[in-house]
């Protein structure tokens, strides 16, 4: 194929009208005529031309004015940085390739659940993980795992304007998404890593005191008596109750079993459980079955037992708990106190640390010499699934002896019936 040069102006009439013609060679064979009215104009191109060519050959002339005009305009962004046009095109290359490949984020959560859903881990759990990715997925449509970077899920992390211990939960469930996505090969690297962590301040752990415990199970019903118990005189977690089943505990023997799919800390325990505690489940108890089963209907119940107890404010909206806080006096609905999540089980822990040797013993009925068992911090810490140092750091002398002997005096009034023998503590 010939070889197309740069020429020099040429005069040419098109149309009766004298021009100034510049001819150069096109990138990948063949030429372009530029074509000016003023000879001056064309010479300062051909000369411009002239020495593009020499530099870079003919892929310069495929620069039109308005490419020249931005990579001005690069060089200027790039200049503060000491990076070139060459370094910038390079960068944006290696992410333009990372993003390829990847798979759209819906898709890629629905094959992290499936490979989670064999592995063992609780049905909870994965339901969990379920609930937060998706409505991960569902805040960044148009994603793949390849294209999303740490300030998407910072935006969408502090979109979701929760509490920092919830948004943290939020971010540990897409950390693990993301690790997950690397080692599969379907992004380079976890953009989670290095995603925020909220901060706050600790809330303080305050618990309830007797006469609102007692109020509390006078309040309840069947549905959430049991699980009241539980929290209160066991020590158990709202969620570690939810996952409990009767047959996890024997009245027999006096003792709740957790398996490790039930607990925050994947590790089975048994509680112990005192004699009042065991007078309140006996008639109640079951073969098999939910301690708790879940639903607005037990939510409610929940809420009503709070609201005779003098506790609020309330979670659900059925009709019968919006009747029964009409019902109440503008005083009566100002004097309701705060209730702390897991407050029965603060006060269960703090006040088992506290009882005497005696009380122990008469409490869990038990020899004296045997008290430690039930109220040292590693035995106390060992059946609430905390480790010593919180336990020590949190709960140790949260409650006065007289408060402890107290909680665990809090038993059913002898005219309800069914009602087990227990001792009286003095």
């Amino acid at each position: 194929m010939k070889t197309t040069r740069l020429k020099p102006p040429q005069r040419v009439t098109i149309k009766g009208k004298a021009f100034w013609q510049v001819t150069a060679p096109k990138p990948g064979g063949g030429r372009t005529r530029k074509t000016f009215a003023n000879r001056d104009d064309a010479r300062i191109y051909f000369e411009r031309a002239k020495v593009a060519v020499q530099r870079f050959g003919a892929e310069a002339m495929s620069l039109d004015d308005k490419a020249r005009a931005d990579t001005l305009r690069a060089l200027e962004i790039l200049r503060p940085y000491g990076a070139t046009i060459l370094d910038a095109a390079r960068d944006y290359a290696a992410r333009a390739k990372a993003r390829a490949g990847g798979k759209p984020l819906a898709k890629a959560v629905e094959l992290f659940l499936e490979a989670k859903g064999g592995t063992g881990l609780s049905a909870r759990y994965v339901a969990d993980l379920r609930l937060r990715l998706e409505r991960f997925s569902e805040a960044l449509p148009e994603a793949t795992t390849a294209s999303v970077a740490t300030g998407d899920i910072n935006a969408f992390l502090r979109g979701l304007k929760l509490h920092a211990t919830t948004a943290n939960t939020f971010r540990r469930d897409i950390n693990t998404f993301f690790a997950w996505c690397a080692d599969a090969h379907l992004c380079q690297g976890n953009p989670a890593a290095k995603a925020t962590i909220f901060k706050a301040a600790p809330e303080p752990i305050t618990g309830i005191s007797p006469e609102q415990f007692a109020a509390l199970l006078a309040a309840a019903e069947d549905c959430i008596r049991p699980a009241i118990a539980l929290a209160g005189f066991c020590a158990l977690r709202q969620a570690e109750i939810a996952r409990l089943d009767w047959r996890a505990v024997d009245l027999k023997e006096r003792v709740v079993t957790l398996d490790a799919g039930a607990t925050k800390t994947n590790s089975r325990r048994a509680v112990q459980i005192p004699l009042a505690a065991l007078a309140w489940l006996t008639p109640l108890a079951k073969k098999s079955g939910p301690i708790l089963t879940q639903g607005a209907e037990s939510r409610a119940a929940w809420d009503l037992c709070r609201m005779a107890a003098g506790f609020g404010p309330f979670k659900t909206s059925l009709m019968r708990v919006r009747q029964a806080a009409k019902a109440m006096t503008e005083e009566e609905t100002k004097a309701l106190a705060p209730w702390q999540d897991n407050g029965l089980r603060h006060s269960a822990i703090s006040c088992r640390l506290a009882l005497s040797a005696k009380d122990a013993a008469e409490a869990f009925d038990i020899a004296p010499e045997a008290a430690l068992s039930i109220t040292d911090i590693g035995s106390v810490a060992y059946q609430a699934g905390n480790s010593p140092q919180v336990i020590r750091a949190h709960y140790l002398r949260l409650s006065k002896p007289d408060t402890a002997r107290q909680w665990f005096a809090v038993t059913p009034p002898a005219e309800a019936g069914n009602v087990v023998p227990y001792r009286k503590t003095a």
